[in-house]
Order: C-alpha cells, then sequence, then structure tokens
C-alpha cells in the first residue's frame, strides 16, 4: 500500500526543511510531491530526491489563494488514483501519530477506512520569556518548544481516499462523510519561533492579498502591520499555562461533531463546523519529544 503525502511552498526556506526530514522517515521520496510555487533553486536543493513540480506563480490578486486551494484540490484528487491514500499539508504543519498509539503514522493512516479524515489540531506557541533560545535547525522542534494551544481550526480534512475539494485554507472540505480522529495530531508550527514569525509576516505583507476587510480581524492584523504583529505575539504571550495536555480529547472531538453542518453550495457539499482554540496553553506530554 502506498501512501503520498504532498505539500506547496514559496519562500518557506525555514520550514520545508521540517517537512522534509520528518516525511522521510516515514515515506520513500518518490511519494513525496513538493509544489514550488514560482521557481526557486534553494528550494528545489532542499528537497533533492522528491517529487518537485514547479508551479507558475501568477502576480497577487484577491482570489489567488481561492484558486490555488481549487487547485491543490484537483492535483491531491490525481493522486488518490495511483496512491491508497493521500496527505497534504502546508509546508508549516506536521502530522504525527500519538506515540502513545504506535510509531508507524504511515501504516496508521492506510489503515483509516473513512474517505476523508481530519485530526486533532495543536499550535505549537513560542513563549519568549520561558523559551527565550531562538530555534536551533539541527535539534528538533519539539526539543526545543513544548507549548501548545489546541485549535481545531488546524485539525484539517486533510487525508483522504478518493477524489476531494477544500475550502479556502483546507480547513472544509467538500464531502459528507469526514472522519475525526485524535490520534493523529496536526503540529501548526506558524508560531513556534516568533523571530521567524516576524519575518515571515514582513514577507507575506508584499507577496499576498487578502480580500477587502479580512486583515482588519483579530486574527489575521499580524499581516497588516507591525502593530497588528505586535499586538498577535503580546496576545500569545499573555495566555495562561494550564498544565500538561490532557490526554483525553473526547470533548475536542464532541464540539466539532455537534457543530458539524452540511452546507451546498454550486451544488457540491461540504462540511462545515464551528472552529474553537483554547484560551490557554498546556505543555506537550514527555512522549512527544523527539517527534520531529
Amino acid at each position: 500500500m502506498s501512501l503520498a503525502v504532498v505539500t506547496m511552498v514559496y519562500d518557506d526556506y525555514e520550514f520545508l526543511p521540517i517537512w522534509k526530514k520528518y516525511w522521510s522517515q516515514h515515506v520513500e521520496p518518490k511519494c513525496m510531491y513538493v509544489i514550488i510555487h514560482g521557481s526557486n533553486r534553494r528550494l528545489r536543493r532542499m528537497v533533492r530526491g522528491c517529487n518537485v513540480i514547479e508551479m507558475r506563480r501568477p502576480p497577487p490578486y484577491r482570489q489567488m489563494e481561492a484558486a490555488r486551494w481549487t487547485m491543490l484540490g484537483h492535483f491531491v484528487s490525481s493522486l488518490t488514483y495511483m496512491h491508497d491514500s493521500v496527505l497534504y499539508t502546508d509546508v508549516d504543519e506536521i502530522i504525527t501519530l500519538d506515540p502513545a498509539v504506535g510509531t508507524d503514522v504511515q501504516d496508521y493512516i492506510l489503515s483509516r477506512e473513512s474517505d476523508v479524515t481530519a485530526s486533532y489540531g495543536l499550535e505549537v506557541i513560542h513563549r519568549e520569556d520561558l523559551e527565550p533560545d531562538g530555534f536551533d535547525p539541527e535539534k528538533g522542534v519539539l526539543d526545543q518548544r513544548r507549548l501548545v494551544r489546541v485549535n481545531a481550526s488546524f485539525g484539517k480534512p486533510s487525508m483522504v481516499k478518493k477524489p476531494i475539494a477544500w475550502r479556502r485554507g483546507g480547513h472544509f472540505a467538500y464531502s459528507d462523510n469526514i472522519v475525526i480522529d485524535p490520534n493523529l495530531t496536526a503540529f501548526h508550527l506558524r508560531f513556534f519561533d516568533m523571530d521567524l514569525f516576524r519575518a515571515r509576516a514582513v514577507r507575506r505583507r508584499k507577496t499576498t492579498l487578502a480580500p477587502k476587510g479580512k486583515n482588519n480581524t483579530a486574527g489575521r492584523a499580524w499581516r497588516a502591520s507591525d502593530d497588528g504583529l505586535d499586538s498577535m505575539i503580546a496576545s500569545l504571550h499573555d495566555m495562561p499555562i494550564a498544565g500538561i495536555l490532557p490526554d483525553d480529547r473526547s470533548s475536542y472531538v464532541d464540539a466539532i461533531e455537534k457543530s458539524k453542518s452540511l452546507v451546498t453550495q454550486n451544488d457540491q457539499v461540504f462540511t462545515k463546523h464551528k472552529t474553537h482554540a483554547s484560551p490557554e496553553l498546556y505543555r506537550l506530554p514527555e512522549r512527544y519529544e523527539g517527534l520531529f
């Protein structure tokens, strides 16, 4: 049986080596697909041996992200005819198997029977006051960063066995049969190092155009200005730490299941649910150390 893993990258030089190193331990390079948005020799060198596709990058326009996700759905759908299961993640996301359940994430994903599987969403949060050292790429991420926030926005329906279409961002899928598997954890790394996040935020202002009004929301103001960026980081630093991340994830799954609804758009049905993020941080259990 075969699992394909797919990502797309533009200028995220910090995240691509993490993604490649992790997945190289679990799948063959020929089953790792890296779409480079534009032409970039540096990125190509980073993923030498993988399947690399250089995709034309047009000048930024307001519906660029929506078009990109439509394209990704078609690309991943095509791979389902050649692989038993396909996983797409953004380059700053890593899907892991809870070490309490097993160590072979590939076999576990392949054993799932559902057509579309979503994971348990966590954000790695860098508290500079508690973890003052900058990120060392020679060491594992979870060896250096142990604080997380539960965030259902990043438990995306990202593992598929049949053709799929996603909404913008990949948060919702055009499917009425999505199963949440809390044994699979999606670690979102946007905030895993605040110095890197600051530099990335400045780059993103120059390379993307959000729809009108998007960057005025509290969660996206960091894209628009330095003040918004500083406010976002301060809010994360102010979050209390509630203790060790609980092993019981039933309330997470129940909250999503209870809020699920089917929405018809353009004669297609997609599953939507309320997204929620914890108001506090948690420390990862020791079993996650060294995972990536």
